[in-house]
């Protein structure tokens, strides 16, 4: 399983949290997608050298933010 797969299936799962929390589907909107994945991307990357990192997206979807603390574990 590379990187990538990886990210996708953190997509899925930030995707469904932020549905249920505020009825948005992020799969119908290209730009909430993108930057999902990037700052997925950005979140993993930081993982490497750190034990914590942070997910800050405002207004990802329709001026609803977006924010999650992810650990390595």
């Amino acid at each position: 399983m590379g990187a990538r797969n990886i990210d996708y299936i953190l997509f899925e799962i930030f995707a469904t949290e932020f549905s249920k929390k505020h009825g948005c589907n992020l799969h119908e909107n290209p730009k909430g997608r993108l930057r999902m994945l990037d700052a997925i991307e950005r979140m993993r990357k930081l993982l490497t050298a750190n034990k914590e990192a942070d997910i800050d997206l405002d207004s990802l979807m329709d001026e609803k933010d977006f924010h999650i603390h992810f650990t390595r574990d």
